[in-house]
């Protein structure tokens, strides 16, 4: 049937019957889909689902070419999208739901063969598919499961059977590609959708357990084990099933995926910082009943909670690796009622524990000791546990304590000292104790087997480098000669650590005078350097790096990478080393920390430094990009800097500067505005020619980045060709612009392309001096007959300049905008300007629409999201 034909009928039916249609701003809508189901359905045949599942499989199998691993910036920008409009998916896949649903209504129909139709489309439509069908469809998920929940759960477990699981790589891509999408959250949704049905729920769960178990991590909150959680809540299930039922899930994963339970149920029990969200709930099935309610008897929550402890103990017990989790979570407030909380404890005190190796008990009794001293530290908070407790947990410490000293002292280097001693003696008190505690366990270690030992003792610990840092403290002669210069050039982290730790003790309790008493003659110009870039970053460092190493002092500088304390030092010398010896991102951070210590910007030294960074190749993740952002503000800020210099500098770094930190892109601009080979330059970089070239380049990444950037470039561009410094403008100069964009766009074959820019930036023309609230010029060339483009490009910019906004069903805002619009459309009708009148005139109308529409339903950004 041609669309001609259609809408005649259509219109037919709306004539002697206005309940099942209506036509609404434009568009046809259907009343109530699930009513006119359930009174046509006797109309429908075989034949007709036959042709129903035809062709919501070849709708819904199209993958979305964003998807493509040859998907480009440009593709993007060229709007190719799928060929099938979301309307037409959206509604093929909620016929499916509906017939699915009312399929008992369907009396002309085979039996069951309603049933039979829609599970085997939704199965059809995933069965061995890749990632991309998944993907394609994942705002969709969540109505195609409402469609047939059996065969839904049947497609996302087979799904998980395949080699390679399709899911497998849309955890990978997460967060990746053109649109940076999860693709995963629309599955989610719909097993968090069927799993408010008590028939479902069991299996939903038992997916998303499995679905856990290839979850690698991530960015995003929404993951399946956080999709069990808030549906199994204890306080606040997101289910109508049973507490008995719900317990049953969980039991299915403790069995099948003891992994992610442990995970699950230490997130189920409750706790001082837990908080619930809701889940996805049904969109068209009725499986929330009118009278349910959010509601859980004080039986039926302890009951959850108390079953829930179980399973985790149970885990414990069964696998005494997860004894850490759970003592670490213990620490972390979470609550276990108070009779399985003393079985726990007892089995931690028990023989199964006590007889394991100090390799095993050392992490256990780590954590426990860190109980004691945060509970005795804070004895009065809420949350604290009761003096018995504290002192049970310290028996159980007592009987667990490893006899290897390696074992016994390795939470005396941790990262937390205050979790050293159960004391709360003043700071330096306290950590003069520590030292104390630390140099005894040293002696005893080195007692037993000297240095060797103690550097086997620091590849063990969290913090090896307090380990280096206290080993100053013993007065053994061959330390120092066994570690310098020996382990400088270290490759193992953890010993490079310790290292640099003994060498900041010894020069923090000695200073310079411990460096003179250091017999360098023997030590190659490698090791020298190694020691002076540990040493700090002052004036006497670098004159001594000068001295050691004379001709190779260059290569202190090239790899020095202390932190500068410009409060203490003056920084120039190093700004002016650090230039020559090209480390152009290390010297910005001492241009800025010496400009905020001494309010003193070293100018010429900051654009060198930027110069230089231009030159090399590097990624925004390699530099301080607050430091060069302020820096570039502050020389944009400069009237005296090079223009050209500073059009290099803002290009290089255009992806870090935005409106939040008021450093945008200045230069470029004003080179945009009054250089049209440069603006055009722009232009071809963010669009492809209408020529046809004879061969075009292949896309790469380095190209995407430039069309991006220059993208973005256009779109943030403010300043109309022609605007003086003062603010004004020079009409002649903007029509000699303008007409030689023209030649030179024509050209190129960028003619549509530039005059569309040309419009937008024209949107922020200032007002003409005679009142217009545009200036008349620029007003007389939007309203020539043939500047359609530009006229385009003026009504882009006034709806783009709206930005994101929520709408106010009211539509006061919209009907104001129209008014606005409407007025300065009369203005400049009033000077004899028609064709911008009329532009303006149908914006103003737009907007009135808009709010029409506002009052019918809930839009965003023009598109109906609720409607009523």
């Amino acid at each position: 049937m041609n669309s001609k034909l259609w809408l005649k009928n259509i219109r037919d039916v709306i004539n002697y019957n206005d309940s099942i249609f209506k036509f609404d701003n434009g568009h046809w809508k259907v009343i109530n889909r699930g009513d006119l189901f359930q009174k046509y359905a006797n109309n429908l045949f075989d034949d007709h689902l036959e042709k129903i599942k035809i062709l919501a499989l070849k709708v819904l199998s199209e993958v979305n070419p964003v998807l493509n691993s040859n998907y480009s910036f440009s593709d993007f920008l060229e709007g190719k999208i799928v060929k099938f409009s979301n309307d037409i998916r959206n509604g093929l896949a909620e016929t499916l739901a509906y017939i699915g649903i009312y399929s008992k209504n369907f009396p002309r129909s085979s039996p069951y063969k309603v049933e039979t139709i829609v599970r085997s489309t939704i199965e059809e439509l995933f069965q061995d598919k890749s990632w991309k069908t998944w993907a394609s469809l994942n705002g969709l998920l969540p109505i195609l499961a409402e469609a047939s929940p059996e065969g839904f759960l049947t497609s996302v477990q087979n799904a998980l059977k395949q080699s390679p699981c399709p899911f497998d790589e849309l955890f990978q891509r997460e967060g990746k590609g053109i649109t940076g999408e999860n693709y995963l959250t629309g599955l989610y949704w719909a097993l968090e959708d069927l799993s408010w049905s008590d028939k479902y729920l069991t299996h939903a769960i038992l997916l998303l357990a499995e679905l856990a178990s290839h979850d690698p991590g991530g960015n995003y909150v929404n993951r399946p084990a956080h999709s069990i959680k808030i549906i199994l809540m204890p306080w606040r299930p997101q289910t109508t099933a049973t507490a008995e039922k719900r317990i049953i899930a969980m039991r299915g994963v403790q069995n099948n995926f003891p992994d992610v339970a442990l995970k699950i149920l230490m997130t189920l029990l409750p706790s001082f910082h837990q908080t619930a969200t809701r889940t996805q709930k049904p969109l068209l099935r009725n499986f929330i009943p009118k009278e349910w309610k959010e509601e859980v008897s004080d039986e039926e929550y302890k009951q959850q909670v108390n079953e829930y402890a179980n399973m985790l103990i149970e885990l414990v017990k069964t696998n005494v690796e997860i004894i850490y989790d759970l003592i670490k979570l213990l620490d972390n407030n979470i609550y276990l009622p108070s009779e399985i909380f003393d079985n726990f404890l007892d089995y931690l005190g028990s023989e199964k524990i006590i007889s394991q190796s100090d390799e095993f008990k050392q992490p256990i009794f780590d954590i426990l000791n860190n109980l004691i001293v945060k509970h005795r530290r804070y004895s009065d908070a809420k949350w604290a546990f009761k003096t018995e407790t504290v002192n049970k947990l310290s028996e159980i410490s007592e009987k667990i304590k490893p006899k290897n000293p390696l074992f016994l002292y390795r939470r005396l280097f941790a990262n937390n000292d205050r979790m050293i001693l159960d004391d709360n003696s003043d700071w330096e008190i306290l950590i003069k104790k520590i030292e104390s505690i630390r140099s005894n366990a040293l002696k005893e270690i080195y007692n037993i087997n000297g240095l060797n030992l103690i550097i086997q003792f620091a590849s063990t610990v969290e913090n090896p480098y307090s380990i280096g840092f206290s080993l100053g403290t013993l007065e053994y002669d061959d330390i120092e000669k066994s570690l310098l210069p020996g382990y400088l050039s270290s490759r193992e982290q953890a010993l490079e650590i310790f290292t640099n730790g003994y060498i900041n003790g010894q020069y923090k309790r000695n200073g310079e005078q411990w460096l003179d008493t250091i017999n360098i003659s023997h030590w190659s110009p490698e090791s020298i350097c190694q020691l002076l870039i540990r040493l700090p970053f002052t004036e006497k460092t670098w004159n001594r790096a000068e001295k050691w190493l004379m001709g190779w002092v260059e290569n202190y500088w090239k790899s020095v990478k202390a932190y500068p304390d410009a409060i203490r030092n003056n920084l120039i010398p190093a700004i002016d080393k650090l230039i020559q010896y090209k480390r152009p991102w290390f010297a910005l951070e001492c241009i800025y920390l010496h400009y905020s210590s001494n309010d003193e910007f070293l100018k010429e030294k900051a654009l060198r430094a930027l110069l230089d960074g231009i030159q090399m190749d590097f990624t925004t993740d390699k530099i301080d990009t607050n430091v060069v952002t302020e820096i570039i503000g502050i020389l944009q800020n400069d009237d005296e800097v090079n223009e050209d210099d500073m059009v290099k500098i803002e290009w290089t770094f255009f992806p870090i500067l935005d409106d939040i930190n008021d450093v945008m892109p200045k230069y470029i601009m004003k080179k945009m505005a009054k250089d049209t080979d440069f603006f055009l330059e722009i232009v071809k970089l963010a669009f492809k020619s209408t020529k046809k070239m004879d061969k075009e380049d292949k896309a790469n990444e380095k190209k995407e980045t430039l069309a991006s950037n220059a993208w973005d470039l256009l779109h943030a561009w403010k300043l109309v060709p022609g605007t003086k410094d003062d603010g004004t403008l020079s009409e002649n100069d903007f029509l000699d612009w303008l007409n030689a964009v023209k030649i030179k766009s024509i050209e190129s074959g960028h003619f549509e392309v530039s005059m569309i820019q040309i419009g937008r930036v024209l949107f922020y023309t200032p007002p003409d001096a005679n009142g217009l609230w545009i200036n008349e010029h620029i007003a007389k060339i939007i309203d020539e007959k043939y500047n359609i483009d530009i006229r385009h490009g003026f009504e882009s910019e006034i709806y783009n300049s709206r930005g994101v906004y929520s709408v106010d069903p009211s539509g006061k805002e919209e009907k104001e905008i129209a008014e606005l619009w409407r007025k300065k459309a009369a203005e400049v009708e009033r000077k004899g300007f028609i064709y911008f009148s009329l532009m303006l005139r149908e914006i103003a109308d737009s907007y009135e629409r808009e709010a029409t529409r506002n009052t019918n339903g809930i839009y965003i950004n023009g598109q109906e999201m609720y409607p009523n």
